[in-house]
């Protein structure tokens, strides 16, 4: 819960003060890169964090409120541990 809200705050709270969807784009490939290199596949991974992170700056935009994105974060980080766990390697 931590670290998705330390997150959201870091990569979000921008868009405040900016209100360009250009930071969008900004935001969303910097929290891409964040998560880079610790992901099984990085390229896909990096794909899916660039929309994951655009959805992210949408719903913050759209609430105006920062609980919002960052439950949504902890859902998704949620729904992975999940899959991780009951998907057989």
């Amino acid at each position: 819960v931590l670290l998705p809200a330390l997150e959201e705050a870091i990569f979000r709270l921008p868009t405040r003060w900016l209100r360009r969807r250009a930071w969008w784009a900004l935001s969303s490939v910097l929290f891409s890169a964040a998560h880079y290199i610790a992901q099984p596949f990085p390229d896909a991974a990096f794909v899916a964090l660039f929309f994951f992170g655009l959805a992210q700056c949408w719903l913050y935009g759209k609430t105006g409120r920062l609980w919002c994105p960052i439950l949504n974060h902890c859902l998704f980080n949620l729904t992975n541990v999940v899959l991780v766990l009951l998907i057989p390697q």
